[in-house]
Parts: structure tokens; sequence; C-alpha cells
């Protein structure tokens, strides 16, 4: 089981032969140091393998009740030096996507309603409209009239703009949801030094990852620094010291809870007036499978904001309420209701060993592992 590439998550991994109630994934152990997956850097990766069982247990504790990972990572040789270079570049594309129907449009129902010009509500110029079919604009389903080209109001036909007042066919536009994706280039380079001697070896190693998110305005940024020393005081006493830091920064990620929204006109957090969801859940992806016209162009969606600063929506109230009614368009969300957070963590060990005999030897090793989380306005640090 696995993470989507979209939200930057890290991979769900299961042990095979481990059985639990809850499920989890293992425990990793990098060079002696407990940690997890999201700080294993695979350009430093010498070895794997796998404890379950009861040697699992044995060694971590409950840590290990889903099984154990253990990483061994590269060290510098006796006689041997080197300076390595690796880059790769990957192209994403969003692969599967849901059959979605392309026959009926947004709406309740596949009868047309029509305008009924008001004079005591509406404004004169408003006259020509009057008996022009138009879509229950709040409805945020494709349960509608057919897409057959009718010619009708959009909604966006009643905002601000150069498609106000107009008639357009009322077809279905099969490619919006895959239109919305990036089709991003993402970059992992990895710069490595090592040399060895008789009385010492060292590696130090730094990966730079750029993810580029194939949705709109979403990106993250790794970093990896390493290294690993060894210094042989005499022929029985020797140093170690592993060192392992890594910076992530991630802007935009999405989350798609379901939750209640702000509605039109209210306050969000950001101090935006007329939004109907800034202040709730960046739901936007998850919308597309429901909560979702089949009519909408891609077009439409990107022109997300009037001149005055108010937003524009696909899901509006009434003709003469064009504000966001339930759904802002996904780009509102994409560009304005964005989040973004900093994590970095430390963690590595200092070992003292004496070697007794070719059999016996006595080690005293110092571990730590620190970390800080920072995002929208929050500080906090955690000591292992």
């Amino acid at each position: 089981m696995g993470q989507s590439g979209a939200k930057f998550g890290v991979p769900n991994i299961r042990v095979r032969g481990v059985n639990t109630l809850k499920g989890g994934d293992p425990l990793y152990v990098v060079d002696g140091t407990p940690t997890d997956i999201s700080q294993v850097n695979m350009d430093d990766v010498e070895n794997l393998s796998v404890l379950k069982g009861p040697a699992a247990t044995a060694l971590y504790g409950n840590r290990a009740a889903s099984g154990v990972v253990i990483v061994t990572t590269k060290k510098g040789k006796n006689g041997e030096s080197g300076f390595t270079i690796n880059h790769s570049t990957t192209y994403d594309v969003v692969g599967a996507l849901p059959d979605y129907q392309n026959e009926y449009g947004g709406g309740y129902s596949q009868d047309w309603e029509t305008f009924a010009f008001n004079p005591a509500t509406h404004p004169a110029s408003w006259k020509n409209f009057n008996g022009q079919k138009i879509l229950t604009y709040a409805a945020d389903e494709s349960w509608g009239p057919k897409l057959d080209g009718t010619p009708h109001r959009s909604a966006f036909s009643w905002q601000p703009g150069a498609e106000f007042g107009q008639l357009t066919p009322f077809s279905p536009s099969p490619d919006n949801v895959r239109a919305f994706f990036n089709k991003p280039l993402s970059h992992n380079t990895n710069i490595a030094f090592a040399k060895g001697g008789e009385n010492f070896a060292t590696r130090i190693s730094y990966t730079h990852i750029e993810n580029n998110g194939i949705i709109p305005n979403s990106n993250q940024g790794r970093d990896f620094i390493s290294a690993k020393n060894t210094l042989n005081m005499t022929k029985r006493f020797s140093v170690n010291m592993n060192v392992n830091y890594t910076n992530t920064r991630t802007k935009n990620r999405p989350s798609d809870r379901y939750g209640s929204q702000g509605g039109t006109g209210t306050p969000d957090l950001l101090g935006l007036d007329n939004t109907a969801t800034l202040n709730g859940f960046n739901q936007t992806i998850g919308s597309f499978n429901q909560w979702f016209q089949r009519q909408l162009k891609i077009e439409d969606l990107k022109n997300y904001k009037n001149e005055d600063g108010t937003f524009r929506s696909w899901n509006i109230g009434e003709p003469d309420e064009p504000q966001p009614k339930y759904w802002d368009s996904p780009y509102t969300q994409m560009n304005e209701n964005t989040n973004a957070y900093t994590q970095g963590r430390l963690f590595g060990d200092l070992g003292l060993t004496y070697q007794f005999t070719d059999h016996l030897k006595a080690s005293v090793i110092a571990r730590q592992d620190l970390d800080y989380y920072t995002g929208e306005g929050s500080l906090q640090h955690r000591g292992i």
C-alpha cells in the first residue's frame, strides 16, 4: 500500500508474515538509531535487512510489533577514495481517473429553468435576458439537462467579465478534470565523497530532491546531509560518529477531508470575504468525483478572481447573487487557501569501542534524535 505522490506522502510498507490487529509500518533502524522511513535516503543505503517475530521483539520491544527494517549506510573503505555525482529526473502525469459520464450537466433536473426578469430587483438592461435557459447554479452535481449543445446562460455569464450576458452551448468538457493537473518534472541530485585509510574512514553525502506536484502551485524540497566517520585511535580503541540531517519544505499539500464551509460573505482566517471554502478544508480533488459539473471548462475555472478582488465560481446562488455558494473554483483553493511547513530532523550517534581480544569487545554508544516542525505560525520541537 502506498501514499499518493500528489500529497508528497511517504509509502506505507507492511512486512509479510507480521500479523497484528491494527497493522502498522515497521520500525526503521538506520545505523543503530530507530527512526522512520521519511529519514531514509536511498542514495546512502548500502544494505537492507528485515527482522520480524521474536528476533525483532527481543531487540526493540513493542516498537517492533510490525517488524523492523535494518538499514546500513555506505561508508569509506580502506585504500579507496572517490567522488560521485548521481542525478535523476522524473516526469509525472496523472494515470487513472474515474470514468466520468458526459451526457448530463449541472443541475438536479433534466428540465431547463428559464430566467424571469423582475423590474423590481433586476437592472433594466437585463430585460433582454427574459426567457433565457438557465441552470440551478447552486447545484453541485450533474443530474441536470442533457449536454446537447443547447444555448444557455452559464454561471460565469452572470459574473463580471467578457462572458457576461452571453449564451454558450451546453456541451460536455470530457477532459476538464485531467486538464486541472500539472505534468511536472522532478529532480534528485546526490553528491558524495568517501575516503579510507588504515586508521580512518569517512563518507560525506548531500542529496537534494525537488518534487513538483501534479497539483497546481504545490511542491516539496528535501535536503539530506550525512556524515559517517571512523577513527582508530590505537589498534584496539576506535571512535565512530554518524550524523544525519534532513530538511523538508512543503508548499500547498492538499487536504481532502470533508467539512463545513464558510458560505458566501463569511470572513476567513486570511481576512478574505466572499468565499465559499477558503475557511474550510481544501477538498478540491475529492470534489471532482462528486461535487462538480461535467460541462465546466478549465479556462473558466482558471479565471477565479474578479478585478475588484472578489472570487468567481461555477457554483453560485441566483443570477443576481453571483457569489460563490458552496464551492470555489479549484484554482481559488490552490492559489489562495495555501499552506506551508518546514520540518527538520537531526539524528545520529557517537560510539567508543575497545577490542579486548579478537572475540571480545566493549562499546559505549550515545544516540540522539531531534526534530522540529514549523507551519501556519506554529513551532514544535521534540527530542528523543
